[in-house]
């Protein structure tokens, strides 16, 4: 079994890095030999391309500080479905109801919307907040469910996201290849996806042959050890900031 990837909170660098890793890791099997040589050319290719566009942002300097905001906008919409998604199958109806009117106006939208690129996220999300903002049942039901904290720091964080590409784009005439950075890592992951059902097919397929499993397992084994130490970095890094966020509870000397 192929582990769990972290392509998705993979710094740009990082994600980029792992790609070329895993390409490497495939190749070092032989793709003609193991059946997967489309799917691993067309992986490959996106990763060519989307190292190529990394290059040309990371010109300016702005560009983590969007990348990093991108972000963190995407989780705080997240966190609140996910929230919603619980209320809805609270045992009071009121919250129940409440829930699914949250529920209808981000429907509305999509929960896809994090997945758009950067100016269409940004004006779905503004628009999506004024409705929370405006209609008096939903600003009850932010207020009932205590969303309103989440609500605020979306708000704050997409107008962040705004003011920031604004500036970026004004000085920095390649404002382009931040839309194409998020556009082909979606692209990448859809490619690692089939890729990967490739990989466990031929697996499963010759499960049974004394000459192909072994070849199988062992590049199945030197896949995870990349996907591995790319979690290890992510807990890591994520072990860290809690660490700074915690307060400190010794008595200074």
């Amino acid at each position: 079994m192929i582990h769990t990837n972290s392509f998705r909170v993979l710094r740009n660098a990082e994600f980029i890095q792992q790609g070329k890793d895993l390409i490497k890791t495939i190749a070092d099997a032989n793709t003609t030999t193991i059946g997967v040589k489309k799917q691993h050319d067309g992986f490959t290719n996106i990763f060519i391309e989307l190292d190529d566009v990394f290059k040309t942002s990371q010109k300016n300097p702005l560009t983590q500080i969007l990348v990093e905001v991108d972000g963190k906008r995407d989780s705080i919409f997240m966190g609140i479905c996910f929230i919603v998604d619980g209320n809805l199958k609270h045992w009071t109806p009121a919250v129940v109801a409440d829930a699914t009117l949250i529920a209808n106006s981000i429907e509305v939208y999509g929960r896809g919307i994090t997945v758009l690129n950067y100016q269409a996220e940004s004006a779905s999300l503004t628009s999506l907040i004024d409705s929370w903002e405006k209609d008096a049942k939903l600003v009850a039901a932010f207020t009932a469910l205590n969303l309103d904290s989440w609500k605020n720091e979306l708000k704050a964080t997409n107008n962040l996201f705004i003011s920031t590409y604004n500036n970026r784009s004004q000085a920095d005439g390649n404002a382009e290849a931040l839309p194409k950075i998020k556009a082909l890592r979606e692209k990448a992951i859809l490619a690692w996806d089939k890729l990967e059902r490739i990989i466990m097919g031929k697996m499963e397929e010759f499960e049974d042959d004394a000459t192909k499993a072994p070849i199988y397992n062992s590049l199945v084994n030197s896949i995870n050890g990349v996907l591995d130490s790319y979690n290890s970095l992510i807990t890591l890094r994520q072990g860290r900031n809690a660490a700074k966020d915690t307060p400190a509870t010794d008595t200074p000397a």
